[in-house]
């Protein structure tokens, strides 16, 4: 590689992407598609500032094999089996894309051959778009969020043969002998370096930990990184791919999260080369000069890619509604084009034009795709109640609306959904549970659960269940719009009927309660309140007065704890307090457990000072001295009675009780 290029080429590169970026980042737009824009500008189509853009290609190929380095390190095969169901949609998915991508080239006139490598980068799909928008909106937890990332963990191990397809494209001489040798070789070193892998790496990288150097490992992860990208280059695969299985190598040791902490620095170092590298070979006149055919051919991109998302879905029993939010999440292509162009295009296997027309469709998808993600909860439910697809697919069978009444209707049966379950069944108290996953209703409905295939987001369904005449509904689903949007209309339908809610994040619960929530339960702030339960017995405290304190917290809607201006001593059921024993009391050589405070007052000693040393949770046996400071806990009222106690051996005179001695 030739270095012989102006420095100022690289500045020129950085400091345009900085400024383009910052804006896109505002707009809350791909951070990709922001590189590839400060391309077009600084390439041959805008301004015409790079003097050198062979060694920019050169160096961008560095950022192309620490990004899919790092989609390696990200990528765990246990995902890939994780769900069968997931792994056979996403298969037939990029099978129906290929087809279709593949048919689309040959309609426009390209060779068979130019036409399959069309459907390879039809068939991809954008991993750091649709990941990193669901993981901001805090969806990646969600049931189409689960299924998004299955299927994009699986798309990029299948943009591995992809990889090596493209460059055997192009010689006109290669027959089916000729591809099914070279792949058949990549798959065999595949399987090869991850089972060294799982052999090799954990030791070698064990004896490198031990050095406690810190330099030593990161030329280890050099080495690894270059030794992988080697053998798969010489073995058929492109060196990026041989990258990707570096990544893959490691993704299974208990090294990859330290390793990926050091690589992402170098990544997005040189990935903004690579994207830049991909916009200056656009030429913005093609989609100003053709726009019924640029804004036509994105069209067909997202409903096609839409479908041959959710039919797969659907063919495998997935739930209808998850289903067509992840297709509308991956209704659009990715990164992996860009490479597999990168690849078709330099070897003359794809023609300016048909390589322009890609481009630009690429760079519009992925500016499509955060608004389809954003707006895909909305989307699949307007959808849904066009097509009618939910009164026909929810299940209104079981016990008639007339017969319900003051029932908990539960949504969800995950884990927490069922525990609601349980506790209800125990104590007697009627319910009735609405499931969106098909196997779970079938498996539930056959142990006497009684449980209903459907969406909670629906009049009908909500309606059957007879809302209006529950006294309770317990949302205790992952899906931040979804059960917004259940909130929402169950308050219209039933503004009597007490609505909880289980959300993860602290910043959705105002959110709720403006929609009509009664109570949230924030699963990060309950564990918090589980911790300080915890704290406070292990000072002592008793676990009723514990319960009461963290009950309190709950009642005001965890704001005391929200907002560091409150005082929390101002809503406690309990306050500490300090107060010295004067020398002339009576309780002076008495230990704790003769003196019987919680008994005779209700308070807890939490602690004693005694000049200059502090005994923590002292035990029955301390004996109290003249001078001792007490850290005291308990009610207003409490507090006075211990006070009196502790000066005088007898409680206030005018509570009228407790009048003994010490």
């Amino acid at each position: 590689m030739s270095f012989n290029f102006h420095a100022l080429d690289l500045l020129v590169i950085f400091a345009l992407s900085l400024g383009i970026v910052s804006l896109f980042v505002r707009l809350r737009l791909p951070i990709i598609v922001g590189y590839i824009v400060a391309g077009v500008v600084v390439g041959p189509h805008g301004l015409r500032v790079i003097h050198d853009q062979a060694a920019v290609q050169e160096l961008a190929q560095i950022g192309v094999a620490l990004l899919l380095f790092s989609v390696g390190l990200e990528t765990p095969l246990s995902a890939v089996f994780a769900s069968r169901r997931i792994a056979v949609a996403t298969v037939l998915q990029v099978s129906f894309g290929i087809v279709i991508g593949t048919a689309a080239g040959a309609l426009a006139g390209l060779s068979m051959k130019a036409s399959l490598a069309v459907g390879f980068m039809f068939a991809t799909t954008s991993t750091a778009v649709a990941r990193r928008e669901l993981e901001q909106r805090a969806e990646a937890e969600a049931p189409h969020g689960r299924i998004v990332i299955s299927m994009l963990i699986i798309q990029d191990l299948l943009a591995v043969p992809m990889t090596v397809l493209v460059p055997l494209l192009v010689d006109d001489q290669t027959g089916a002998k000729g591809i099914v040798g070279p792949l058949l070789t990549a798959v065999l070193v595949f399987f090869g370096l991850l089972v060294g892998a799982r052999l090799l790496m954990e030791p070698f990288f064990r004896a490198v930990i031990r050095t406690r150097s810190k330099d030593l490992f990161v030329l280890a992860v050099a080495a690894v990184v270059m030794g992988a990208t080697w053998v798969g280059n010489k073995s058929g695969l492109s060196p990026a791919m041989g990258a990707f299985l570096a990544g893959t190598m490691l993704e299974a040791s208990d090294y990859a999260h330290h390793t990926l902490s050091l690589i992402l620095p170098f990544r997005d170092a040189f990935l903004p080369i690579f994207f830049v590298s991909v916009g200056m070979l656009v030429d913005p006149r093609f989609a100003l000069g053709h726009p019924f055919l640029f804004v036509g051919g994105l069209a067909v991109i997202v409903v096609v890619k839409l479908l041959v998302t959710l039919v797969p879905l659907v063919m495998m029993r997935q739930p209808l509604r998850p289903s067509l939010m992840a297709a509308l999440a991956l209704a659009q292509v990715g990164e992996f084009t860009f490479v597999l162009l990168n690849l078709a295009y330099a070897s003359g296997l794809v023609p300016t034009d048909v390589a322009q027309a890609i481009l630009s469709l690429t760079m519009g998808s992925l500016l499509m795709a955060p608004l389809a993600i954003r707006s895909s909860s909305a989307l699949s439910s307007w959808l849904l109640r066009r097509i009618s697809v939910l009164s026909l697919e929810s299940d209104l069978t079981g016990v008639p609306p007339s017969d319900l009444t003051n029932h908990v209707i539960i949504v969800g049966f995950g884990i927490n959904g069922r525990n609601v379950a349980r506790v209800l069944r125990a104590v007697e108290v009627p319910y009735q549970v609405i499931e969106l996953n098909a196997d779970t209703v079938s498996q539930y409905r056959a142990a006497g659960e009684p449980i209903h295939f459907g969406d909670a987001t629906s009049e009908e369904l909500l309606r059957h269940l007879a809302v209006e005449r529950a006294r309770k509904v317990v949302i205790s689903i992952t899906d931040p719009p979804s059960t917004m949007r259940m909130v929402r209309l169950i308050h219209e339908m039933a503004p009597r009927v007490s609505i909880i809610v289980r959300t993860r994040f602290l910043a959705e619960i105002e959110r709720y309660y403006s929609l009509g929530a009664a109570v949230v339960v924030a699963d990060e702030m309950e564990a918090s309140l589980r911790l300080v339960r915890d704290i406070l017995a292990r000072f002592g405290v008793p676990a009723h007065q514990a319960i009461r304190m963290t009950d309190e917290l709950c009642e005001h809607g965890y704001s005391p704890l929200l907002d560091d201006r409150m005082a929390l001593s101002a809503i406690l059921p309990f306050h500490p307090t300090r107060h010295t024993v004067p020398i002339e009391s009576p309780c002076i050589g008495h230990s704790l457990a003769e003196l019987d405070l919680r008994r005779k007052t209700g308070v807890t000693c939490l602690s004693i000072e005694r000049g200059d040393s502090m005994m923590t949770n002292p035990d029955g046996n301390t004996r109290i001295q003249g001078g001792d400071c007490l850290v005291l806990l308990g009610s207003d009222l409490e507090l006075v009675q211990a006070r009196s106690f502790l000066d005088r051996g007898q409680c206030d005179p005018r509570t009228g009780k407790l009048h003994e001695g010490a």
